[in-house]
């Protein structure tokens, strides 16, 4: 399902999507999507990465207070905790 949506770009910015599109025989919308895809999974990546650093830091800790259980870490900081994956996948879910 498309959206219409308006978007200020740079005008350079704009020529090199549409070379990119003449390239690849593809719309400009196509490419424009296919770029915006791109940028979120590589961002989802880094929050992902950012997350496995945090629980990384915080080991020592959660291991001393929460050995056997499964926790749940947002933003850096430890959001929530419980023996039953699933209840605590469904409680994060819903907060965030």
């Amino acid at each position: 399902m498309l959206t219409p949506t308006q978007v200020a770009l740079d005008t350079e910015l704009v020529k090199s999507l549409q070379e990119v599109a003449a390239e690849r025989g593809a719309s400009l919308d196509q490419v424009f999507a296919d770029s915006v895809r791109q940028y979120l999974r590589q961002a989802r990546r880094a929050k992902l990465q950012r997350e496995a650093e945090a629980f990384e830091a915080l080991h020592a800790e959660l291991k001393s207070k929460y050995l056997g259980q499964h926790v749940a870490i947002h933003d850096g900081n430890l959001v929530d905790h419980d023996t039953d994956p699933v209840a605590l996948v469904r409680r994060v879910r819903e907060r965030f």
